[in-house]
């Protein structure tokens, strides 16, 4: 990491304000470049490309070209102030969605002995828990469980829950007890990100960060505060994992078989290090769907070697069917630091469903692939 020192005097003229104490701030990010097409992409009728930094929709490649912010300053009586501003880039150098700047990470906080607080916009506590538990770092172009999730539900585990980012988010995070770590979250309601019913997709182009009526979802259902929680839990070889967190959405007149909105989502996993090789189950459940995962991690020759597989079950009749549905993908990776701070990878992924429904387009099958190279800084 590079880092950057900012005098008193700097911050102060910068802030506006007189008496700024001496803070020590990093900038950081990466810059993924990638030969391929994502998953997803195959399933809409895209071509190969070459890509970096999600192709403004972060969908591929394997992880978003970012660059951010972050810094530390005593306060004083063991308390430090934190804060983190990062935001994700496409290949023509704009944000990723044309969306506002620090489009992934935009909070403040402090910490110390008793844990850490936070405020602002920031990951789910479910994507914090679980992401230790994906071996391939939660792909953009061939996650199986994106993939899956994705099956016959516009939205899906992944995009409404565990990975959507939360503005207005007030989280906390113990300090490790025993190997147990807890952090809560809430989102209180009318924030930017649920407003009448209506979610703010910062992926999605055509919503308007200040006019909420173009915000994806309905408009005639009451909004609440959403609240989260997670649990890891480490010893020894173990890693244990739970999360849990509420709807946005207070009322919602639902069908007999419709998706309920207003459940509440629920997950755990586990994975185990025998030493040569890693392994990992978890399941997520959202009312009617279901999701498990599992996955295995070696090294052979210094490079990482794995593979993941999900199955997703989906009793709703949202967007594009009336059935049951079932969606099982897989992805294989490999990827290794061939240089300092320079890692090399290549990944495939497939994803199969038994409707024509994937991604919202009429393909029951897709398949994507990314040989690229991350540069960290």
């Amino acid at each position: 990491m590079k880092k950057a020192l900012i005098s008193a005097a700097a911050a102060a003229a910068l802030l506006g304000a007189a008496g700024v104490a001496q803070a020590q701030v990093t900038a950081y990010g990466l810059f993924d470049i990638s030969a391929g097409k994502s998953v997803a992409g195959d399933a809409l009728g895209n071509d190969v490309g070459l890509n970096s930094g999600g192709n403004g929709g972060a969908s591929e490649g394997n992880s978003t070209t970012r660059f951010g912010l972050k810094g530390s300053s005593d306060v004083g009586s063991g308390v430090k102030a934190n804060f983190n501003y990062q935001a994700g880039i496409d290949g023509s150098g704009a944000t990723n969605g044309g969306t506002t700047l620090f489009n992934r990470q935009a909070w403040a906080g402090l910490s110390g002995g008793f844990g850490e607080f936070r405020f602002g916009k920031q990951d789910s506590v479910p994507f914090q828990t679980f992401i230790g538990l994906d071996f391939n770092g939660a792909s953009n172009g061939v996650s199986s469980a994106f993939n899956t999730s994705y099956g016959s539900n516009s939205s899906g585990i992944w995009g409404s829950v565990i990975a959507a980012r939360q503005s207005n988010s007030l989280q906390y995070i113990s300090p490790s007890m025993g190997g147990l770590t807890v952090q809560a979250g809430y989102v209180k309601a009318g924030s930017q990100d649920y407003v009448d019913g209506k979610t703010f997709d910062e992926d999605d182009a055509t919503n308007d960060k200040d006019d909420p009526s173009t915000w994806t979802g309905a408009d005639d259902k009451d909004n609440k505060g959403v609240a989260s929680l997670g649990l890891t839990y480490v010893v020894g070889p173990v890693t244990l994992a739970a999360a849990y967190q509420g709807s946005g959405v207070k009322d919602d007149n639902k069908g007999t078989d419709d998706f309920d909105e207003t459940a509440a989502y629920a997950g755990f996993g586990a994975q185990y290090d025998f030493g040569a090789f890693k392994l990992k189950a978890d399941y997520q459940k959202l009312d009617t769907i279901n999701q498990v995962n599992f996955g295995a991690v070696t090294t052979v020759a210094g490079w990482s070697v794995g593979a993941q597989y999900s199955v997703n079950t989906d009793k709703s009749r949202t967007v594009v069917t009336t059935k049951d549905v079932k969606t099982t993908g897989y992805e294989v990776f490999v990827n290794k630091e061939v240089l300092k701070n320079v890692y090399g990878y290549a990944e495939f992924g497939s994803a199969k469903t038994d409707e024509g429904v994937l991604f919202e387009s009429a393909e029951d099958s897709a398949s994507g692939f990314a040989v690229g190279m991350i540069l960290v800084f």
